[in-house]
């Protein structure tokens, strides 16, 4: 347990002061404060060497077996999306205090894709996932994958409905490392699920900010 809770006090703090962040800056900063949530992460990650890109690349290149995985995870994951889009449209009424971005330049846009498209897979999967994600037992796993989806959908959202929402996105994810116990594999689902959801958006605001 000592040794569980030293892994994961950092990443932990720095989320509390993201949303701590939340509640008093200014909607406008946002995204300056996601980005640099997420570029702290990444040093943590890089210095941790709790990731690696060359292994990260292995895992592509292993044919059928892990891309039927991702495919896999993929699958349920756009299931999530559709039974949380049900959820919000049955009880309209309930604030999800989902945390949005405006951008408005060129460089807003820059640090809005980077933040929700290039480093959201290997951040999110490496800390939520690998990190947080306890797989000594049964228990353990039950335990910290709730834990794990608590902290994910709170770096989504602010409002309880919100939360419980987030949690229904990351299962998928959780499920695919647990079942896995390859981070590869929820990484890239969740990369190409960030391409296909931001992509468009960023492009779109591309002819509105250029």
């Amino acid at each position: 347990m000592y040794h569980y809770m030293r892994r994961i006090a950092i990443p932990v703090v720095l989320e509390v002061i993201f949303i701590v962040s939340c509640f008093v800056l200014p909607r406008h900063l946002y995204v300056y404060s996601n980005t640099a949530f997420f570029v702290v992460l990444l040093g943590y990650i890089i210095a941790t060497k709790s990731m690696s890109i060359h292994q990260w690349y292995r895992a592509l290149a292993g044919g059928w077996h892990f891309w039927r995985q991702v495919v896999i995870t993929l699958v349920c994951a756009a299931g999530a999306f559709g039974v949380t889009s049900v959820l919000e449209q049955a009880f309209p009424h309930l604030a999800t205090g989902a945390i949005t971005m405006p951008v408005k330049t060129a460089g807003e846009l820059l640090l809005f894709a980077l933040s929700t498209i290039v480093l959201p897979a290997i951040v999110e999967e490496t800390i939520f996932r690998k990190q947080m994600i306890c797989l000594a037992s049964r228990t353990a796993i039950i335990c910290t994958t709730l834990l794990s989806a608590i902290l994910f959908a709170a770096e989504h959202f602010v409002a309880p409905w919100g939360v419980l929402l987030g949690m229904v996105w990351a299962l998928p994810f959780s499920l695919a490392y647990s079942m896995t116990r390859n981070v590869y594999v929820p990484m890239t689902a969740h990369a190409i699920a960030s391409i296909l959801i931001n992509g468009p958006t960023v492009v779109m605001a591309l002819f509105v900010v250029l």
